[in-house]
């Protein structure tokens, strides 16, 4: 088989696995358990008090969405002759996740579920809303967190300075800062995530009534409520954000 039969295989091959992997991904997105399932951390390191319940949206949403495109994208190159298979598993992978990222759980729910554009625009703003208090418990808890820490770091400095600290006592602080911030970094991902979501979901309905000027008053009024949730989610996100970087500051004085 020549070179350029072979790539036209390949790709024939690598169609066939997308268009499989986009059905079954989609089939088992539209389940509502992947917008809501706890994922557990596994970094034992992390402050207990920023994994409390009410400020983790205990979603496996973007993560999900990737490995079971990715999965699913390579397992359907089984069908693939063997002489290909390889080559169709990693690009698939790679395509699936692709497919997945870009699946919007939010939007689906709200055109499945409901059917007025006031319905439409009220649920998503229900979601934001619960988005929006997960995200400010998330904010409140960090912000405590990081006090408690750097006066921890204060002592710890002094200590050290004074021979009553010693270097693992220092090393091990420092795994402790850099799990929050890996824990406050995922969670803020996620936050992003949903803020996206209901973005495109917002928009999604406004275009889908014909825009902004054929909406009703009872449409337009959800309208106002659900972009002041988005706007105070856009500010808390925010605000994560800047104990993110408060805490990558302690964490580099911790070294200096």
């Amino acid at each position: 088989m020549s070179a350029f039969t072979s790539k036209k295989v390949l790709v024939k091959s690598l169609l066939a696995c997308l268009c499989i992997s986009s059905i079954a991904l989609n089939g088992c997105l539209s389940q509502p358990q992947y917008y809501g399932e706890e994922e557990a951390s596994d970094d034992a390191d992390v402050d207990p008090d920023l994994k409390h319940e009410d400020a983790s949206f205990f979603s496996k949403s973007g993560a999900v969405a990737c490995g079971t495109g990715a999965v699913v994208g390579a397992l359907a190159c089984l069908l693939v002759d063997s002489d290909h298979r390889g080559s169709c598993m990693a690009l698939a992978a790679a395509a699936g996740c692709a497919v997945g990222m870009g699946s919007n759980y939010l939007l689906d729910k709200v055109r499945s579920d409901y059917a007025t554009t006031e319905e439409q625009l009220g649920a998503t703003a229900s979601q934001v809303q619960k988005d929006l208090n997960t995200t400010r418990k998330l904010h409140e808890l960090s912000q405590t967190a990081l006090k408690k820490d750097q006066d921890e770091i204060r002592k710890l400095k002094s200590d050290y300075q004074k021979g009553k600290a010693d270097q693992k006592m220092l090393e091990r602080k420092d795994a402790e800062l850099a799990a929050n911030i890996k824990y406050l970094e995922k969670e803020k991902t996620e936050a992003d995530n949903r803020l996206s979501q209901a973005q495109q979901t917002r928009n999604a309905v406004v275009n889908d009534a014909g825009g902004v000027d054929a909406l009703a008053a009872a449409d337009k009024k959800k309208l106002r409520e659900l972009d002041k949730d988005i706007a105070a989610l856009k500010a808390e996100i925010s605000a994560v954000n800047d104990n993110i970087l408060a805490y990558s500051e302690q964490r580099s004085s911790l070294k200096g």
